[in-house]
């Protein structure tokens, strides 16, 4: 496996490595940070590629990703035939507010996915997007402290990166998938589709099934009405 050695400064990211028709080369790239990508010309760029026009082009890994994420959750959509209903973006969605302006619609309903530490492996939590975690009331349902994943540890565990990290087509080392009780507000919510410029709009059952969760949970704090409330 190729080991990512990310760099955020001046909010700018630099890999390790990358790509020249299938080569390695150990070799700092220095591209913008998600928020401002170039999505369209990733996009481009991968057209040129799988129609077979590679030229000269050096491919990074993070853009080699952000292309084979995507399509490895249409792929798995496919089984139910809904693959077309995936949003991509020409800008940036790795952020509740950015999926939010993407989308056109309030940020609560950006279905973010928080990823934990669980022995070797992970758990998935999938919140509305003004929820916090709970600490206590995390523990209580699973019996450990809430440590969230690092970067490259949600790459490897879960199989999508940070910015595109949803519950759809994810590795064997995810132990289980939770929904919260903080999306059960709205009729439909939008995850991610596995890249930072992309989403899906589901119902509450609809993202149940398709995520294959567990259970709900209840198990985040910040988004209840009581809780917003100014204390008199």
């Amino acid at each position: 496996s190729v080991a990512l050695r990310p760099l955020q400064k001046q909010g700018f990211f630099a890999f390790g490595n990358k790509f020249r028709t299938g080569m390695l080369f150990n070799i700092f790239l220095v591209i913008p940070s998600f928020a401002e990508y170039n999505i369209h010309k990733i996009k481009e760029s991968f057209a040129g590629l799988h129609a077979g026009d590679r030229g000269d082009r050096t491919y990074t890994l993070s853009e080699r990703t952000f292309i084979m994420s995507i399509n490895r959750v249409k792929e798995y959509f496919r089984q139910w035939n809904i693959e077309d209903r995936i949003q991509e973006f020409e800008t940036s969605s790795a952020t509740v507010a950015l999926a939010a302006q993407a989308l056109g619609v309030a940020g609560q309903r950006i279905a973010k996915t928080l990823s934990f530490r669980s022995g070797d492996k992970c758990i998935l939590i999938v919140a509305a997007g003004d929820a916090k975690i709970d600490n206590s009331r995390f523990k209580a349902a699973f019996g450990m402290k809430a440590k969230m994943l690092s970067p490259e540890e949600v790459s490897h565990l879960v199989g999508h990166d940070i910015g595109g990290v949803c519950p759809f087509a994810v590795n064997d080392t995810v132990e289980a998938v939770y929904l919260d009780e903080s999306l059960r507000r709205f009729e439909t919510v939008f995850p991610a589709c596995g890249n930072a410029a992309s989403a899906i709009e589901l119902s509450c059952d609809e993202l149940e099934k398709y995520a294959n969760a567990i259970s709900w949970v209840d198990v985040c704090k910040g988004w209840r009405e009581e809780e917003s409330q100014p204390e008199s």
